[in-house]
């Protein structure tokens, strides 16, 4: 659980997303994306890799009351830079979280 002051009872999540379609070597259609995730969602730290050749994995983390809240907010990021960055054919189609179990220290 996250202890910080305003997210007393949240707990952080990493969400990881599968986008087929999506292939490494056309770094023209992947950057555009990850350009728009990184200025628009910066918080949610998000990264991208590649599960094969034309399958992107894209990571980010947040901190959520649930699961479910954790991975709509992920989501519904994704989806939006996949449309603002010319790529609303693409969609995820693999969604998995985990819950990231760490102690902060506080200064």
């Amino acid at each position: 659980m996250l202890e910080t002051e305003g997210l007393q009872g949240m707990t952080e999540y990493r969400i990881h997303i599968t986008v087929p379609g999506l292939p490494f070597k056309h770094e023209a259609r992947w950057e555009p994306l990850i350009e728009h995730l990184e200025r628009h969602h910066e918080a949610l730290g998000p990264v991208i890799g590649w599960h094969a050749e034309e399958t992107a994995w894209i990571t980010v983390s947040t901190a959520a009351e649930s699961e479910a809240a954790a991975v709509r907010t992920g989501v519904d990021a994704l989806v939006d830079s996949l449309v603002l960055a010319g790529l609303g054919n693409l969609y995820p189609s693999e969604v998995e979280a985990e819950a990231i179990d760490r102690e902060l220290e506080l200064a």
